[in-house]
């Protein structure tokens, strides 16, 4: 009976020990859980030198020496800008595209605001200018259909406006060529998306004509000319 006793005592020994070991082998395990994240964050959060090899610091030093102060100091500015969208030949690009080269600042950051849910419609709604006789002139041009306005040949592939609960915006991919007197085959003068709200975010940049977008919406019962004949008049 002793032996068996002393035998009861032992095991219980033995797994009060195991219990006692999972217990701080857990604690010890939760407490690197949250200290090494930790720990690793500070680490590679934190910056660190950059290191060059030979090759690499003779090319710095030799760019360095090229560089004017005025370039040294704009290499330590971004510009940021807040941008819907950038035609390459836009006003707002080429200006941006010249305040990178004389001013030598070390990049942008352009800000695109989150894009609202827009509803596809068949019709755009677009207006003309004759820069030459003034006159001004508002046609409708459906989605995929040529329109003719002067010289100009106009194509809407797309024309897309805002939901009513979102601030009032109409958007159209717009494609004008240009047939000139005696000439066979028609020169591209025009190619990417036309905003209502801001005309001169993507216009047209032609010496005789101006066209811009005005609206976006469903087709109706009767289409005016393309001409602008019965809908033009003089501009003020």
């Amino acid at each position: 009976m002793l032996l068996i006793r002393a035998a009861g005592k032992g095991l219980s020994l033995c797994y009060r020990f195991r219990i006692m070991c999972r217990r701080i082998g857990f604690f010890f395990l939760t407490v690197a859980l949250l200290v090494c994240p930790v720990l690793a964050k500070e680490k590679y959060q934190r910056p660190g030198p950059v290191k060059l090899d030979h090759g690499g610091e003779k090319w710095a030093e030799k760019t360095l020496k090229k560089m004017s102060l005025e370039e040294k100091v704009g290499q330590l500015f971004m510009v940021w800008a807040r941008a819907k969208f950038l035609n390459l030949n836009g006003p707002e690009y080429a200006q941006y595209h010249q305040i990178l080269q004389k001013y030598h600042v070390g990049g942008f950051a352009l800000t695109v605001p989150a894009a609202a849910e827009m509803t596809s419609e068949p019709v755009a709604e677009l207006q003309g200018l004759d820069k030459l006789t003034a006159r001004v002139s508002k046609f409708e041009a459906p989605v995929d259909a040529l329109v003719r306005f002067g010289t100009l040949s106009v194509r809407v592939r797309d024309c897309e406006r805002s939901s009513p609960e979102e601030t009032p915006e109409s958007a159209a991919f717009v494609e004008i060529d240009e047939t000139r007197p005696g000439e066979a085959t028609a020169r591209r003068v025009f190619s990417g998306w036309m905003f209502a709200s801001s005309p001169a975010l993507s216009a047209l940049e032609h010496p005789v004509y101006d066209v811009n977008l005005l609206d976006c919406r469903a087709a109706s019962g009767s289409r005016e000319s393309a001409s602008g004949s019965s809908a033009g008049k003089t501009a003020r």
